[in-house]
């Protein structure tokens, strides 16, 4: 039987009445499990989104990767501003009177 199927089938001779009751009796065989089948390993799964530039994340297998998933957790998270938003801020400051010194907290 191949590894990779979780199935495999046995075929009998001699009398239907001998054969097991799982068994087809228009054919003589019937399914069993293998014994050598191994389950796939699932696909990891997101644990954390972890702290810092947005993106990375505990995955359940232990790694650390990226994820589209938590990039945007990350950039729709309170405290986050991208580098954009910060120019965007600085130059309305500017503009508005504020000096560079205060335009820049």
């Amino acid at each position: 039987m191949n590894p990779g199927e979780q199935y495999g089938e046995v075929c009998y001779s001699g009398t239907p009445d001998q054969w097991p009751n799982f068994v087809n009796p228009a054919t003589g065989c019937g399914a069993v499990l293998n014994p050598n089948y191994v389950e796939p390993a699932a696909e990891p799964y997101i644990v954390e989104c972890l702290f810092g530039t947005p993106g990375p994340t505990l995955m359940s297998d232990g790694t650390t990767q990226y994820t589209d998933y938590c990039y945007q957790q990350g950039t729709s998270h309170p405290g986050y501003v991208d580098e954009g938003t910060i120019t965007d801020r600085f130059w309305a400051c500017m503009e508005a009177g504020g000096t560079a010194e205060t335009c820049r907290q």
